[in-house]
């Protein structure tokens, strides 16, 4: 389950988890002990938040291969969302971008291609409208543009790299 903060993975990967009967493997955002750092300093803290979703999602696609399950957010989704939305907006520098980017070469060496990617997208605006509505703390400061670049890196890579097995839903009118 692929797309930007806001889009519903949670929900659909839960929703599809109990349809199927595969266990729902989610982001554990919560669990990010630098998550809200990083909303507060974000050029402080943009490494470690990074790696820690970065082996996170490693995890849970390691777990899905051995046991099944659906996966929420993939270390793809983590580096070519997150990482170069942060590197364009010049919260990731050059050292940064080294570290995380090699963390990323290993643990996608060591990954399987997903069978199918189901990428959620919805606008800007109503991502933000969610977002407002689920009320996280660490979330209050997050923007239309920035969610709108976070949407750009799956929807350019998951289409071209698994054509029909990359499924494109807009959730703008689902809830």
């Amino acid at each position: 389950m692929s797309g930007p903060i806001g889009s519903g993975k949670s929900t659909t990967t839960f929703a599809l988890g109990r349809e199927l009967g595969l266990a729902p493997l989610i982001e554990r955002h919560d669990r990010n002990p630098f998550l809200v750092r990083f909303y507060r300093h974000p050029k402080r803290w943009a490494v470690l938040s990074q790696l820690f979703f970065l082996i996170d999602a490693h995890l849970r696609e390691r777990r899905a291969r051995r046991l099944g399950g659906i996966v929420e957010g993939s270390v793809v989704d983590v580096h070519f969302a997150f990482n170069r939305t942060l590197r364009e907006n010049g919260v990731l520098g050059d050292f940064g971008i080294v570290i995380v980017s090699a963390v990323y070469r290993v643990l996608r060496y060591r990954g399987v291609e997903p069978d199918l990617v189901i990428l959620l997208q919805a606008p800007g605006d109503v991502l933000v409208d969610r977002i407002r509505k689920r009320g996280r703390v660490a979330e209050r400061g997050i923007t239309s543009g920035y969610l709108e670049q976070l949407s750009a890196g799956p929807a350019s890579y998951w289409p071209h790299r698994l054509g029909d097995a990359c499924v494109l839903v807009d959730t703008t009118v689902l809830d």
